[in-house]
């Protein structure tokens, strides 16, 4: 039909220049629907593995950036610098706080991969030693490097409290909300 311009004649009460535009259009028309369509596809970001040393902001509430680094043993250290934006990240290495931290809070996409800053050593990437305490006896325990070891009260003061801790959890500890570490 658009081939052969079947119907054309209809419009031949136009004007040349307006009959020869509604023409181009039809050879428009048959080229678009000649050309095969591709199938949708859904695009999927392919998701980085998770290293030691990696850097995340952390979006805050107040519109400032934390900042945390991944090490050994699900340990994440959150930085003491606040950035005003994810650009300005810190120099320096010292941690606020270092928790173990739910791999999800890393790869849903909340948190922003800044870079991998890797350990000098391989020691280094241990988080410090945190402290158990057993909830039916009251035994204290310090758990480092994969290892548990029995341990008194007075060894385990001053420690972090072994837990693993999700995005949220952090976010409101950074923001002196923190109902989940009394």
């Amino acid at each position: 039909m658009i081939e052969c311009g079947a119907e054309l004649e209809l419009w031949g009460g136009i004007n040349e220049k307006d009959y020869e535009e509604r023409k181009q259009v039809l050879i428009d028309l048959k080229k678009e629907l000649l050309i095969p369509k591709l199938k949708a596809t859904k695009y999927t970001k392919k998701r980085r593995r998770i290293k030691f040393g990696d850097v995340y902001a952390i979006p805050l509430p107040n519109g400032k950036y934390a900042y945390g680094r991944v090490f050994a043993d699900a340990g994440f250290g959150v930085y003491e610098h606040i950035g005003e934006s994810m650009a300005d990240t810190p120099i320096s290495e010292d941690y606020q706080f270092n928790v173990g931290v739910y791999q999800h809070a890393l790869s849903s996409g909340k948190w922003t991969f800044i870079e991998n800053r890797p350990f000098k050593k391989e020691e280094e990437a241990f988080p410090p030693p945190t402290c158990i305490i057993d909830s039916i006896s009251g035994e204290y325990s310090i758990y480092h490097k994969g290892e548990i070891r029995s341990a008194t009260k007075s060894e385990c003061e001053g420690l972090e409290i072994t837990a693993v801790w999700d995005a949220n959890h952090i976010t409101d500890r950074i923001m002196d909300d923190d109902k989940w570490h009394r």
